[in-house]
């Protein structure tokens, strides 16, 4: 289901308007700098800073949830990258890097991916988590960054990872590539 709605939204690809009506309809002084914290809360160097936190405020189940969440974020992003490498799709801003380009975008997939782990995880803020890719993909449509569709398939891959992650759990943890 979900790569038929990634299917549609890339065929009849609604881009411009919808990437548009984001940037005008939300725009007002609070809003860059707003925006802007929500893009930095889903870099690499935050998402990872927050893991490495949250492995040091627990225990070996933090371990666990840690490791697994490192190989598959680490999957994701390589999938990520390896799709912006072929595609490379010229961002909003006009701008446009073979390993960088628009389509699909790592900070929904990283958001996502870490919101649907840790929510499948821990259901009870499983609410509260998955606001944050949303604003996210948002911020990154907001600033100019991306269109609305490398958003949305940003946010299937990451969630795909994200709950393939947390199904073979179990298998992650017993691999030993971190000790």
């Amino acid at each position: 289901m979900k790569f038929l709605f990634l299917y549609s939204v890339i065929l009849f690809h609604p881009d411009v308007q919808s990437t548009r009506w984001v940037q005008n309809s939300l725009h007002c002084t609070f809003s860059d700098d707003f925006f802007e914290m929500w893009t930095m809360s889903a870099s690499k160097k935050a998402v990872l800073l927050g893991s490495l936190v949250y492995f040091a405020a627990g225990d070996t189940f933090a371990f666990g949830n840690l490791k697994s969440s490192l190989i598959g974020g680490a999957a994701a992003t390589f999938v990520v990258q390896g799709i912006k490498y072929v595609t490379q799709r010229r961002r909003p801003d006009g701008s446009l890097d073979r390993w960088n380009s628009a389509f699909p975008s790592g900070h929904a997939a990283l958001s996502s991916f870490v919101a649907v782990y840790y929510g499948e995880k821990y259901p009870d803020i499983k609410p509260y988590v998955y606001i944050w890719p949303v604003l996210v993909g948002l911020s990154r449509i907001y600033l100019n960054r991306h269109w609305t569709s490398d958003v949305v398939a940003g946010i299937l891959i990451g969630s795909i990872a994200g709950e393939f992650t947390a199904k073979y759990d179990s298998r992650l943890r017993g691999l030993h590539i971190i000790r």
